[in-house]
């Protein structure tokens, strides 16, 4: 939980319109505090914890409505309302230990390693299936017109490669992490060199 939250979790925003100095009504309305007009437009409520004016359209919760009414940044209005109210927040911020500083390196090291390792699944699964469409494709395109044509070097690499990639990409569709590691360890170089090809 952020400051600003915890502020808000704390204080009420009737309690903190009246104690800055807007009389509200028994509705709690009154006239706007950052235009000037004769009508009370200016609402807050208690159940949304939010304020609106009706009249110039400033809206927003107590956090919004205190940096409003005296001009501050967010953390000068954090450290206004801890003042004012006596919120006992300890504002400084935190400085990460050690052990939070190693523990943050570990888990986006792991990040990298768990992304690459899908970055290669998928490219060696978009890569598979690309693959054996060429073979599909190279098994019609050379096919021999004639009994007593040669074949044509990617003719026999269709024949010699279709039937056994059709079946690795089947294998990866429906592959659990277990299976994925056996095929990186049995065919990851192999894969890798058909992908360059």
């Amino acid at each position: 939980m952020n400051i600003f939250e915890e502020i808000k979790n704390k204080l009420d925003i009737i309690e903190v319109a009246e104690f800055y100095g807007l009389q509200l009504d028994k509705h709690s309305k009154c006239c706007c505090p950052f235009h000037t007009e004769k009508t009370a437009s200016f609402s807050v409520s208690k159940q949304k914890q939010m304020f609106y004016c009706f009249g110039c359209g400033v809206g927003g919760d107590l956090i919004s409505l205190t940096e409003k009414l005296f001009n501050l940044s967010p953390i000068q209005t954090a450290e206004r309302l801890n003042s004012d109210f006596n919120l006992g927040l300890n504002l400084k911020p935190h400085k990460p230990t050690r052990t939070e500083i190693t523990a943050t390196a570990k888990t986006k090291r792991k990040r990298i390693v768990v992304n690459a390792w899908q970055e290669w699944k998928d490219n060696t699964l978009k890569n598979s299936i690309l693959y054996v469409k060429l073979l599909e494709y190279w098994q019609k395109q050379y096919a021999p017109k004639g009994i007593n044509e040669e074949f044509n070097p990617l003719f026999i690499e269709s024949c010699q490669q279709l039937e056994y990639w059709s079946y690795a990409v089947e294998l990866m569709l429906t592959a659990d992490e277990e299976m994925w590691q056996e095929i990186y360890m049995k065919a990851g170089k192999e894969i890798e060199q058909r992908i360059r090809k």
